[in-house]
């Protein structure tokens, strides 16, 4: 299936997106799906550069940004942009945040020791094979 970034601007345009909207960019694997397709992957690849244009040319006023396609590699189009807030991958790094990951992970855990089914399994579909 081929996606078009959100980051168009016929699509933000159309979506009635101010030149004054933000946007906080915390996965960008939310905008445009993952896929096995090479196509999909391909244009992946372009969400970074097209937000990169969106601010540059002022569709969007700023965006906020803590995940990026090829990590550690922050697209160069990105670095600079006075409109743009990079962060290296840490908007989950608070104490409190990390100690609910930890026992998050030692509930799914505990879960399957004792035959029942993880909270919050990674990979649902491997439950059905039990």
């Amino acid at each position: 299936m081929f996606v078009k970034s959100l980051w168009q601007s016929e699509q933000l345009t159309s979506a009635g997106a101010p030149p004054t909207a933000s946007a906080p960019v915390l996965d960008t694997g939310g905008l445009v799906p993952e896929s096995s397709d090479s196509m999909d992957k391909a244009i992946r690849k372009q969400v970074e550069a097209a937000l990169a244009q969106a601010l540059k040319e002022g569709w969007i006023a700023g965006a906020g940004i803590d995940v990026f396609e090829r990590e550690p590699e922050v697209h160069p189009a990105l670095m600079g942009l006075p409109n743009a807030v990079l962060a290296p991958h840490i908007a989950s790094a608070s104490s409190e945040t990390r100690l609910k990951m930890a026992n998050l992970a030692v509930d799914n855990c505990l879960a399957v020791l004792e035959g029942k089914t993880p909270p919050t399994p990674v990979n649902p579909e491997v439950l059905a094979r039990r």
